[in-house]
This record gives structure tokens, sequence and C-alpha cells, in this order.
């Protein structure tokens, strides 16, 4: 049974990818830890200690946390540059430093929409 039921999904993969749709695959999101967080990179993750689900900002200035991340931030390593936090309104509510690793707070982890990436 699981074998059918990996050749329908293969199957439909290709019958969608033939009629030109395209498959789309959470970019910047992944399970990691911190050091899976790249020199040069912010990231932030679902769970403490840089466990979870892993968004990396895409570079710096304003970007929206990914949805998977968003309003879920439990811990941020920052390899190289200060953020700015900032809520769905784009307030800034909290910043952290350069060279950081660190879990966030109960109004942190609900709240973080934007990160702003200071290169």
């Amino acid at each position: 049974m699981k074998k059918v039921a990996r050749r329908l999904t293969a199957g439909a993969a290709v019958v969608g990818l033939a009629a030109g749709l395209s498959l789309t695959v959470g970019v910047g999101s992944a399970s990691a830890s911190y050091n899976d967080c790249t020199y040069g990179k912010v990231c932030l993750w679902t769970g403490t200690w840089g466990n979870g689900i892993r968004w990396e900002a895409p570079g710096c200035g304003s970007n929206l946390v990914s949805n998977d991340v968003r309003f879920n931030v439990r811990s941020i390593r920052t390899f190289g540059n200060p953020i700015e936090l900032l809520d769905s309104h784009y307030n800034q509510f909290s910043s952290v430093g350069r060279w950081t690793s660190t879990n966030t707070d109960d109004y942190t982890t609900s709240h973080t929409a934007y990160v702003r990436v200071n290169c």
C-alpha cells in the first residue's frame, strides 16, 4: 500500500509539472541548530537553543519573517550583524547585537514579524 501511495504522489507531481504548475519548497525554512547558521547570516528558530524550524534572513535591510516562523520566534543567532525586531505594524520593539545566540522572551516570541538586518 505504501508503494502505491508513493507512486501516486510522484505521478501527481510529474503531471502537475507537465501542466505548467510549479512545486514550491519553503525557502529559508529547515530544521537546524545554532551551528547551521553560517557566518554573516541572521537566523531565527521556532524552538529554543536553535532547534525547530529555521528561517534565515535573505539579506541586509528589512525582511518579512516566513509564515512558519513569524510570531513563533523562540531563539535567534546573529552571526556578525546586529538586528532590530519589528511587529506586524512595523514598530521596533527590540534589538539583538552582533555575535549573539539567545533564546527569546514570550513577547518577542509572539510579536516578531519583521527583522531589520543592519549591515
